[in-house]
Protein backbone atom coordinates (compact mmCIF):
# COMPACT_ATOMS: atom_id res chain seq x y z
CA UNK A 1 0.00 0.00 0.00
CA UNK A 2 1.22 3.23 -0.58
CA UNK A 3 2.29 6.01 2.02
CA UNK A 4 0.97 6.18 5.00
CA UNK A 5 -0.34 2.95 4.94
CA UNK A 6 3.04 1.10 4.31
CA UNK A 7 4.29 -0.12 7.30
CA UNK A 8 6.62 2.56 7.51
CA UNK A 9 5.18 4.68 10.97
CA UNK A 10 4.07 2.62 13.96
CA UNK A 11 0.84 0.05 13.28
CA UNK A 12 -1.01 -1.94 15.34
CA UNK A 13 -3.64 -3.93 12.78
CA UNK A 14 -2.75 -4.92 9.06
CA UNK A 15 -5.68 -5.19 6.90
CA UNK A 16 -5.45 -7.07 3.29
CA UNK A 17 -7.87 -6.33 0.44
CA UNK A 18 -9.06 -9.09 -1.33
CA UNK A 19 -6.60 -7.85 -4.18
CA UNK A 20 -4.13 -8.87 -1.82
CA UNK A 21 -2.62 -5.67 -0.86
CA UNK A 22 -1.38 -4.76 2.80
CA UNK A 23 -2.75 -1.55 4.77
CA UNK A 24 -0.63 -1.06 7.92
CA UNK A 25 -3.19 0.72 9.88
CA UNK A 26 -3.51 1.95 13.50
CA UNK A 27 -6.40 0.99 15.38
CA UNK A 28 -7.47 3.77 17.27
CA UNK A 29 -7.92 5.64 13.94
CA UNK A 30 -10.71 2.91 12.80
CA UNK A 31 -12.03 2.75 15.92
CA UNK A 32 -12.54 6.93 15.34
CA UNK A 33 -14.06 6.71 12.18
CA UNK A 34 -16.12 3.55 12.36
CA UNK A 35 -18.53 1.81 14.97
CA UNK A 36 -17.85 -1.11 12.74
CA UNK A 37 -14.26 -1.69 13.55
CA UNK A 38 -15.16 -0.05 17.27
CA UNK A 39 -17.11 -3.22 17.85
CA UNK A 40 -14.52 -5.75 16.18
CA UNK A 41 -11.77 -4.61 18.10
CA UNK A 42 -13.44 -4.57 21.62
CA UNK A 43 -14.83 -8.10 20.94
CA UNK A 44 -12.52 -10.31 23.21
CA UNK A 45 -9.97 -12.06 21.46
CA UNK A 46 -8.40 -15.45 22.21
CA UNK A 47 -5.34 -14.53 24.27
CA UNK A 48 -1.84 -14.12 22.52
CA UNK A 49 1.17 -15.23 23.12
CA UNK A 50 4.11 -13.17 23.27
CA UNK A 51 4.42 -12.14 19.37
CA UNK A 52 5.68 -9.13 17.32
CA UNK A 53 2.89 -10.53 14.92
CA UNK A 54 0.46 -7.21 14.14
CA UNK A 55 -3.30 -8.52 14.14
CA UNK A 56 -4.16 -9.21 10.54
CA UNK A 57 -8.13 -8.46 8.73
CA UNK A 58 -9.32 -9.72 5.44
CA UNK A 59 -11.68 -7.03 3.44
CA UNK A 60 -13.52 -7.47 0.64
CA UNK A 61 -12.64 -4.11 -0.85
CA UNK A 62 -10.07 -3.66 -3.60
CA UNK A 63 -7.16 -1.96 -2.59
CA UNK A 64 -8.07 1.50 -4.67
CA UNK A 65 -11.36 1.67 -2.82
CA UNK A 66 -9.92 1.05 -0.02
CA UNK A 67 -6.65 3.26 -0.04
CA UNK A 68 -9.65 6.09 -0.96
CA UNK A 69 -11.75 5.35 2.45
CA UNK A 70 -8.57 5.30 4.74
CA UNK A 71 -7.61 8.80 3.09
CA UNK A 72 -10.90 10.29 4.23
CA UNK A 73 -10.40 8.70 7.88
CA UNK A 74 -6.42 9.29 8.29
CA UNK A 75 -5.37 12.98 8.89
CA UNK A 76 -3.72 13.00 5.07
CA UNK A 77 -4.20 14.87 2.30
CA UNK A 78 -7.95 14.37 1.04
CA UNK A 79 -8.30 12.41 -2.48
CA UNK A 80 -9.56 13.83 -5.18
CA UNK A 81 -12.36 11.61 -6.51
CA UNK A 82 -12.93 11.69 -10.43
CA UNK A 83 -14.31 8.40 -11.17
CA UNK A 84 -18.13 8.10 -10.72
CA UNK A 85 -17.88 4.06 -10.16
CA UNK A 86 -15.11 4.38 -7.20
CA UNK A 87 -16.81 6.96 -5.79
CA UNK A 88 -19.74 4.51 -5.87
CA UNK A 89 -17.69 1.89 -4.43
CA UNK A 90 -16.17 4.19 -1.82
CA UNK A 91 -19.55 5.68 -0.37
CA UNK A 92 -21.10 1.31 -0.17
CA UNK A 93 -17.70 0.35 2.16
CA UNK A 94 -18.27 3.62 4.19
CA UNK A 95 -22.37 2.61 4.59
CA UNK A 96 -20.93 -1.08 4.73
CA UNK A 97 -18.01 0.20 8.16
CA UNK A 98 -20.78 2.69 9.36
CA UNK A 99 -18.82 5.55 8.73
CA UNK A 100 -20.32 9.30 8.77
Amino acid sequence: APSPFDGKKPTDIIISTFDHVNFYLVKVILIIASPFFKDMFSLAQPPKEVSTELDHIDVSEDCITFETLMRLCYPVSQPKITDWTLLEKVLEAAMKYQME
